[in-house]
């Protein structure tokens, strides 16, 4: 009989494993489910795949694109993005800085306030050939002149649970003719909310560059503000 209990018992005991295991792999499924809905609301209402290319067609990024507002996302195409690749200790500033000419055309009547067009994106995958470089995707706006109000983009970085992953987003400011701003937040942890780096909306001058890092980071977004055709902030997201 002791025999008997001690099997019953034992039996018991796995299949209570078994259903706790399958419980919680339920459980956690559910939750990157939800978490995997959750960003893709985060993209928007409507959403669209680009492939962009250097200007070798040697390297390129395929990028999710996303906007609450589907007549702004037609506008964009693969041709309202550039694909830069440069050294990796090469400096925004030496790659995109004005000269002195340039730099001094400006016209900071950004008084409104109104909302012209936002977009959503982040690099869903990669396929870079050329060995020691960093990538930066550089925007170039569809919007014609007459697009009088605010524009904002937000790039997120890859999602990566490792305890010992460092997101940092550089940001360098190229404003001569409107002012730009940014704002930067990162979530800690998969379960975790998004927490403010810097806070928006952050000004950044003309020719100044800034980088802000964190360790762990499952996941960083730099989102920034412009005026109509002017792309007056450039970010980039090292991995």
């Amino acid at each position: 009989m002791k025999n008997l209990k001690t099997k019953l018992v034992t039996v018991l005991s796995v299949v209570s494993l078994i259903t706790g295991s399958l419980f919680f792999n339920s459980c956690s499924d559910e939750s990157n489910v939800e978490t995997e809905q959750n960003f893709q609301d985060e993209l928007g209402s409507f959403k669209k795949e680009l492939t962009i290319f250097d200007e070798t067609k040697e390297n390129s990024v395929v990028i999710l694109l996303g906007s609450n507002d589907q007549s702004v996302l037609k506008m964009w195409s693969a041709n309202n993005f550039d694909l830069k690749l440069i050294d990796k200790n090469e400096s925004l500033g030496s790659v995109y800085k004005m000269d002195a000419e340039v730099a001094n055309r400006n016209d900071f009547n950004d008084d409104s306030e109104e909302i012209a067009a936002e977009v959503y994106y982040i690099i869903v995958s990669k396929n870079i050939n050329t060995f020691g470089k960093r990538l930066i995707l550089e925007e170039k706006p569809p919007y014609s002149d007459d697009l009088r109000g605010w524009s904002y983009s937000t790039f997120y970085s890859d999602e990566d649970p490792d305890p010992n992953h460092t997101v940092t987003v550089n940001v360098y400011g190229r404003n001569a003719w409107k002012r730009g701003y940014y704002g930067v937040e990162y979530k800690k942890y998969s379960y975790s909310g998004w927490s403010t780096i810097i806070s928006e909306w952050t000004r950044i001058k003309n020719n100044e560059s800034k980088s802000h890092s964190r360790t762990p980071c499952f996941k960083m977004k730099a989102r920034r503000k412009y005026k109509g055709t002017n792309n007056s902030v450039i970010i980039e997201i090292e991995e």
